[in-house]
């Protein structure tokens, strides 16, 4: 299975927002970086048979620039909100693999991301830290490619 892991764009900062962390917005300055971002790197990457994003915010809303550019719909599950375990991403890709999908796109959060990657691809902790709206590329549990959005 193809799965793109990316980390959702800039969002206000948690010691600015006096809200739900959920409910945490992307900054304007975010979304127009990763629209930038998005469209660029998306020429280079198929589109994904299901995209899904966290209930958080920010992760919906990057998930709609990602939907809109490559027209496709996304989905939402709480198993993958902030603070969710690497169980969790193993149960959402097992659930993939059972449902034949061959390629996903998952939007998330830190630390999550890269500790489920590093169990994911190496079962160990590896030294890997996702910038927002880094992209992830692993098929078939090997790294193929690590995009962070200020290197493009």
């Amino acid at each position: 299975m193809k799965v793109y892991f990316i980390r959702h764009a800039i969002a206000m900062e948690r010691e600015e927002w006096k809200d739900d962390d959920l409910k945490r917005p992307l900054t304007k300055d975010g979304i127009k970086k990763f629209k930038s971002f998005f469209k660029k790197i998306s020429r280079s990457l198929k589109k994904p048979d299901l995209l899904i994003a966290s209930e958080a915010e920010r992760s919906i809303a990057t998930a709609k620039i990602i939907a809109r550019i490559y027209d496709i719909d996304y989905k939402i599950d709480n198993r993958i909100n902030p603070g969710a375990d690497i169980m969790q991403y193993k149960l959402l890709l097992d659930e993939m693999a059972d449902n034949n999908i061959n390629s996903v796109a998952i939007v998330g959060h830190e630390p999550d991301l890269s500790n489920f990657i590093s169990f994911y691809i190496a079962e160990t902790a590896l030294s890997l830290k996702l910038k927002k709206g880094a992209i992830v590329y692993v098929k078939d549990k090997v790294l193929y490619g690590l995009i962070q959005p200020d290197l493009i």
